[in-house]
């Protein structure tokens, strides 16, 4: 299987008409957050196939040109806390990252990250019960949290997302 992975940036070699001749051959997209609603949904109506995704603490409402509020891309499916199996493989989603301004959207506290990966237990056991394993692929936005980062605090993870 050919999984196409996009997060953070737009590309331009994918944003164009060419993106079907590239990457036409792909099974699955995953997307991890903080792109354009209208970026992604450019994505899967050219490619056509199954899109995943979780947002990134940077995501929020998309005002298009023509005056219509996107709040999230068509075509896609929102995996955060949840499973979702795409021929044989499964994958699971924890959106967001760790909470840096108070009320922000899409940004979780240590414990609220916890309590997201806890809530997915039943599901991820249902999978281990029925197809032989918990998951095969997990995507979030930030990463796990390392001692390394701990020390230099360059990049905000969780201590959960590894399930």
């Amino acid at each position: 299987m050919k999984i196409l992975a996009v997060s953070d940036d737009v590309v331009s070699t994918l944003y164009s008409p060419k993106i079907v001749s590239r990457f036409g051959d792909v099974d699955l997209v995953l997307a991890c957050g903080d792109l354009p609603y209208s970026y992604m949904e450019f994505i899967a109506s050219m490619l056509n196939v199954p899109c995943l995704y979780v947002h990134g603490n940077h995501d929020c409402d998309e005002h298009t040109e023509c005056g219509i509020v996107l709040n999230k891309p068509g075509g896609w499916a929102n995996v955060d806390g949840r499973t979702e199996r795409v021929r044989d493989i499964i994958v699971g989603g924890l959106q967001g990252s760790m909470r840096y301004r108070p009320n922000a959207p899409y940004q979780y506290t240590e414990r609220e990250m916890r309590l997201k990966a806890w809530l997915m237990t039943p599901r991820l056991v249902t999978n281990r019960l029925t197809r032989g394993r918990y998951l095969d692929i997990l995507i979030t936005h930030a990463p796990r949290l390392t001692s390394t980062m701990e020390r230099t605090r360059r990049t905000v993870g969780s201590r959960r997302t590894s399930i």
